[in-house]
C-alpha cells in the first residue's frame, strides 16, 4: 500500500519584498510566506504525496507544478505579476516513519530569473482564492483553457504572437457569453455588459487612456459593414457611461484582431501599437475573468 509522505518545498521570491508573513490553506496543502530582507522573500509549500518509494525528484516536480498552477499562474491572472520563484531545498518531514520505504534518485531542476518589486501579502491572499473558485465553477474546463492561453501570451517573445495568444484567451472567455452563437461582437458586448465592475472599468480607461485615444484615431472599420468603430469610440471618450465606452474599446480591439489575424504581416511601425493593444487587452481580460469567477 502506498505510504503517505509529507514534504516541505522551500522556495525564494527574489527581489520581491513581502510586507508581512502569511499562511494559506489551498487544496489540502499549506503555503507559508515570510519576508527575509529588502531583496528577498521566502516561501514553503507543505504538501502530501502517497507513493511506494521515496522519490525526491517526483515530489519536487509535484510541488513545483502546484506552485506554478496555484500560486504563480493565479497571481499572474489576478494582478498581472509573474512571481518566478526559485526553488531551494526539499525536505521529507516524516522520514522517521518511512525507514523501510525504498528511495529513488533524483536531479535538481533549474531555477528561473525574477523581477524586482514589492509584494503585499494581501495580494497573495487574494490570488490564492482563485484556484478553489475555478475548481467549483460550472465552466471550469473553459476557464482553464482560457487561462492556459493567457499563460502562453505571457511567455511569448514576439509582440504579434503575444497579442494573438492573448486574444485567444479573451475569445475563450467571451465565447461563454454567446450561447446562441451570434458572433464575436455580440459576445464581447455581452461580456462587458456584465463584467467587470464600474470601478474596475474606470481604472482600465484611466491607465490606458493614451492607447484608447490611438484606437479612436485609427479609423478601425468592420470589413463587411464598413462601420467605423473608431468614430464610435471617439464619441464616447469622456462619457459618464464608462461601460459603454469599454464596449467600444473591445470592438475596436476586435478590428485590430482582424487585421493581425487576416491582414498579413503587420508593418514594423505598428509593432509598438500592437504591444500597447496587448497590454490593454490583457488588463480587460484579467478584470473580466476575475469578475466572472467571483474574485472581485
Amino acid at each position: 500500500m502506498p505510504k503517505l509522505q509529507m514534504w516541505d518545498l522551500k522556495f525564494k521570491l527574489p527581489d520581491l519584498q513581502l510586507d508581512a508573513a502569511g499562511t494559506f490553506e489551498v487544496f489540502c496543502s499549506k503555503l507559508s510566506f515570510s519576508p527575509v530582507d529588502v531583496n528577498n522573500s521566502e516561501g514553503h509549500l507543505f504538501f502530501k504525496m502517497q507513493a511506494d518509494t521515496i522519490d525526491e525528484h517526483k515530489a519536487k516536480t509535484i510541488g513545483m507544478e502546484w506552485i506554478q498552477r496555484n500560486l504563480v499562474d493565479s497571481h499572474l491572472l489576478v494582478f498581472g505579476l509573474d512571481l518566478k520563484p526559485e526553488f531551494l531545498e526539499l525536505k521529507l518531514l516524516n522520514e522517521s516513519e518511512l525507514k523501510q520505504t525504498p528511495r529513488t534518485s533524483y536531479r535538481d531542476l533549474p531555477a528561473r530569473a525574477a523581477i524586482r518589486g514589492s509584494l503585499p501579502i494581501a495580494d497573495m491572499e487574494k490570488s490564492l482564492k482563485l484556484p478553489p473558485k475555478l475548481e467549483a465553477h460550472a465552466n471550469r474546463e473553459l476557464l482553464e483553457r482560457s487561462r492556459r492561453w493567457f499563460r502562453k501570451a505571457r511567455d511569448a517573445d514576439d509582440d504579434v504572437d503575444r497579442f494573438v495568444s492573448q486574444w485567444i484567451a479573451f475569445n475563450s472567455l467571451y465565447g461563454m457569453f454567446d450561447p446562441d452563437k451570434k458572433g464575436d461582437l455580440i459576445a464581447i458586448k455581452n461580456l462587458i455588459n456584465e463584467h467587470p465592475s464600474t470601478e474596475k472599468i474606470r481604472g482600465i480607461l484611466d491607465a490606458h487612456e493614451e492607447t484608447i485615444r490611438k484606437l479612436a484615431s485609427k479609423g478601425l472599420k468592420d470589413w463587411h459593414e464598413q462601420k467605423d468603430y473608431s468614430e464610435e469610440l471617439k464619441s464616447l471618450i469622456g462619457n459618464q457611461d464608462v461601460r459603454r465606452t469599454l464596449m467600444a474599446v473591445g470592438l475596436c480591439l476586435f478590428i485590430v484582431r482582424n487585421e493581425v489575424f487576416h491582414g498579413g504581416t503587420t508593418p514594423s511601425e505598428e509593432m509598438h501599437f500592437i504591444r500597447e493593444c496587448s497590454q490593454l487587452l490583457e488588463r480587460i481580460y484579467r478584470e473580466c475573468y476575475c469578475s466572472y469567477v467571483g474574485l472581485t
